[in-house]
């Protein structure tokens, strides 16, 4: 368990569910060595008898909407046989996949109570937007330096939002114009890897958060390795340089994605310490009465 105050465990999975907060390579060995795989075997079995008629929906408590639905599954199964729900078991409610879900639900947990609004590193989404009911002061932005792009960007975002005066914000990771600790928490995810600087934006996110506040990421991780994976980098003629097959993920702003830098390890709970973090761990979670199966994981840094 994490030293956040944990979400309610008070359901019929309880004895199922595992939460366990790791902030080392070397500590992982503990966490195998547990009764993990024979617990993570029980859990495989689980998840073929939760869904409604044996069909593809699962019926959970969605934490953004705060009531149960029958999210959507369609998994992606893994080089292993295993099912990878992380992208799916979409709920639709508030049409957040079990990643964007246990994201938020997991910076609320870790924030400190009566702390400042968050800020979220995207504003272009049904997170963002569903966000804004526990959050009505939230900070949001995309990369969009172009005034007439966000012209148009602001219309999607008021849809999204049911809104007719919203306003995309512009942000560059690396330089935020936000004020030195003016957010209460902050939730980045599956962007730090398409930022070749990542340790700009490590110090930017560790200078505008309050004493205390979590900065929770998630990102593709070698959950297996301790070293990330550098699949290209920039040049000082500022070309690219691709050292692994170029990989791009898709993007609101542009329908040719955009190229991922990185495929974290666990170094990069070192490079949240050295940014000036006082803690990094990495959070991983397995709930189904929430949607969370596999098991889902996200980076925790408090500031």
């Amino acid at each position: 368990m994490g030293p956040f105050a944990p979400w309610n465990n008070s359901h019929q999975f309880q004895k199922h569910c595992r939460k366990m907060l790791i902030d080392s390579f070397d500590r992982l060995e503990d966490y195998l060595a547990s009764n993990y795989v024979q617990g993570a075997a029980e859990r495989l079995c689980l998840e073929e008898k939760l869904f409604v008629g044996g069909g593809n929906v699962l019926r959970a408590h969605c934490w953004s909407c705060d009531r149960q639905q029958l999210l959507e599954a369609h998994p992606v199964r893994e080089w292993h046989g295993g099912l990878m729900w992380r992208e799916t078991l979409r709920c639709p409610g508030c049409m957040q996949t079990a990643r964007k879900r246990f994201g938020v639900h997991l910076l609320h947990s870790s924030m400190q109570p009566n702390a400042l609004p968050p800020y979220f590193s995207e504003q272009l989404s049904y997170c963002y937007a569903a966000a804004r009911a526990k959050w009505p002061n939230l900070i949001g932005s995309e990369y969009a330096p172009s005034k007439s792009g966000r012209f148009v960007q602001s219309l999607k975002l008021n849809y999204l939002c049911n809104s007719v005066s919203m306003r995309v914000r512009h942000e560059d990771l690396t330089c935020l114009t936000l004020a030195d600790a003016s957010v209460g928490g902050i939730l980045c995810m599956d962007v730090l890897e398409h930022i070749p600087d990542t340790p700009a934006v490590l110090r930017e996110a560790r200078r505008v958060l309050t004493t205390g506040a979590p900065f929770v990421i998630t990102v593709p991780f070698l959950n297996g390795s301790q070293e990330t994976a550098v699949r290209a980098v920039i040049q000082d003629d500022g070309s690219i340089r691709h050292l692994l097959e170029p990989e791009y993920h898709g993007d609101p702003l542009n329908r040719k994605g955009v190229l991922c830098f990185y495929h974290f390890g666990w170094d990069l709970l070192d490079a949240l310490r050295d940014a000036g973090f006082a803690r990094a761990s990495v959070q991983f979670a397995w709930d189904p009465h929430y949607g969370y199966l596999t098991e889902q994981s996200a980076f925790v840094a408090w500031a």
